[in-house]
């Protein structure tokens, strides 16, 4: 099981945010708590489970922070 959730892990470049990644991030993460809580999963596979989530969580608020900063350009190139 662990395995297959270490398999999800996005290692693909991360320099543009749009709204379609950070969508499929949050459902990712989705994914994974959904299915660690139809199982029954040991302390340790809890705790690995929760650092993945905390990882795409934080990196869906760095892209969050991201799209912010592009759209803040485009509206300062467009005054």
């Amino acid at each position: 099981m662990m395995s297959n959730i270490n398999d999800q892990v996005n290692t693909e470049n991360r320099n543009t945010a749009t709204l379609g990644g950070i969508l499929t991030m949050i459902e990712s993460i989705y994914q994974i708590a959904d299915g660690v809580l139809d199982k029954q999963a040991t302390h340790y596979q809890l705790e690995e489970v929760l650092e993945i989530i905390s990882e795409r969580a934080t990196l869906a608020l760095m892209d969050i922070e991201e799209l912010k900063q592009q759209i803040i350009g485009l509206v300062d190139l467009g005054e």
